[in-house]
């Protein structure tokens, strides 16, 4: 991602964006951005995105629909990939099994509602 040279404010609205879309379906972070502020930047941080190569040029940032912003195809694909070898270390960093009381248990947590 650093071939791309995103400023903290691009790389929030990307993730942003990809939350509000509706595979995610968590648009209330963008709009809690929006609202504190992120109004009075947002369409120069999209002309940014599109002269970047991110988002593709023909995206009309006067109106604001996740679900309409088409990423570069090489962005997408160094995105996801960044993203798994982040899991992947995360999840090597920590051992699969904990122990308690002197029970062995494996390291996740299941959450019953």
């Amino acid at each position: 991602m650093i071939s791309y040279g995103l400023t903290a404010d691009e790389l929030l609205l990307v993730y942003l964006t990809f939350l509000a879309q509706e595979e995610e379906n968590h648009a209330e972070y963008f709009v809690k951005w929006f609202s504190n502020g992120g109004k009075s930047v947002l369409k120069d941080l999209f002309e940014s995105l599109k002269e970047k190569g991110i988002i593709h040029k023909d995206y009309n940032p006067t109106t604001y629909n996740p679900d309409d912003i088409e990423f570069n195809k090489n962005f997408l694909k160094g995105w996801l990939k960044l993203s798994g070898e982040l899991g992947r270390e995360l999840f090597d960093a920590y051992p699969p099994f904990l122990t308690i009381m002197g029970k062995i248990l494996p390291n996740y947590i299941v959450i019953y509602k």
